[in-house]
């Protein structure tokens, strides 16, 4: 009894395992295609090969690429095969026309296959430009701004890897940002014993942003000092005695950078004397007024003024700046 139990359940199997043969057969065809890959494509998968179409064979090697074609009923002696520079893993398809989906006809079907890619030469290229010459070898992009003086803004400085060299993975690009500029005014100097924020009116013209120093012979200049951060490249004002100070004692002048006097100048009332001072590199910069004459009793206190002083620099450093973010 027993043993014809276990021929009862061995015939259940069997049968059971041709049903489900069966049924797997009709379910999973010989036009059922995985189509995978490692590149960073757009690859869609599993994609099940349409009779009468073209399908996508991107990412896959040049053997795998025909078969599938073949089985869509393309004549593989109509595939072309073309090496193109492409980063990443060599010896797969990186275009491909017609495109996937495309109906079937009697047109050249091309392959593009990837093959080493260098880096091209960039120089003086835009950045739209250069990104279009990277996406054409298929390597991502990340924009680095960087500030050089007399590059035309968004202009390619340069690139890493450098031109001629092997693109394997990302590439940075560096690109020239625009000069900006800050008002001194705007600024929270790190030591001051001057005005920061005034006006002032030198030699008729009036001065919407000015810092003041009011000196006095015998005593301790006046001054105040700001943070750089190392990103600026110079410092613009006008300086001149306030119109509505004493016009009768003349102011020595001085600027520092980094605790180096940088220039010195003697104003007298009535000048009004455009500076530019180089920056470069530095980290702080210190202005200095210095009375040069005897006051008389009672007369109106000097006012050595630096008329729309402003620092001018790349547009990151001139934003760290205004945010307070260099000490």
């Amino acid at each position: 009894m027993a043993r014809a139990a276990r021929i009862v359940g061995a015939v259940t199997v069997l049968i059971w395992a041709v049903v489900f043969g069966w049924f797997l057969n009709e379910w999973v065809t010989d036009e059922t295609v995985v189509v995978s890959s490692e590149r960073p494509l757009e690859v869609y998968a599993p994609e099940t090969v349409v009779a009468g179409e073209y399908p996508n064979v991107l990412g896959l090697s040049t053997e795998e690429a025909q078969r599938v074609l073949s089985d869509a009923g393309v004549e593989l002696s109509r595939v072309e095969i073309r090496d193109v520079p492409y980063v990443g893993p060599e010896e797969l398809v990186v275009r491909q026309f017609p495109a996937s989906g495309t109906k079937v006809g009697d047109e050249r079907v091309v392959l593009a296959v990837s093959s080493a890619a260098t880096m091209p030469d960039l120089s003086d290229a835009s950045e739209g430009e250069a990104k279009a010459a990277l996406a054409e070898i298929g390597a991502p992009v990340t924009v680095v701004d960087q500030y050089q003086s007399g590059a035309a803004e968004g202009t390619v400085l340069s690139t890493d890897p450098a031109s001629g060299q092997l693109v394997t993975g990302r590439v940075l690009l560096y690109v020239a940002e625009p000069l900006s500029s800050v008002y001194l005014t705007e600024l929270e100097p790190i030591a001051s014993n001057c005005r920061t924020a005034e006006e002032a009116v030198l030699a008729g013209t009036s001065q919407s942003e000015a810092v003041i120093c009011q000196p006095e012979h015998g005593k301790t200049p006046r001054s105040v000092t700001y943070a750089l951060g190392g990103g600026v490249e110079s410092f613009e004002a006008e300086l001149g005695l306030d119109d509505r100070g004493n016009p009768d004692a003349p102011v020595a002048i001085r600027i520092y950078a980094d605790g180096e006097l940088v220039l010195a100048r003697r104003v007298e009332f009535g000048d009004s004397l455009p500076v530019e001072v180089p920056l470069m590199g530095k980290l702080q910069l210190t202005l200095e007024a210095v009375a040069a004459g005897v006051a008389e009793p009672g007369a109106l206190p000097v006012r050595a003024a630096f008329g729309e002083p402003r620092l001018v620099g790349s547009r990151s450093a001139v934003d760290r700046l205004s945010e307070g973010l260099v000490e």
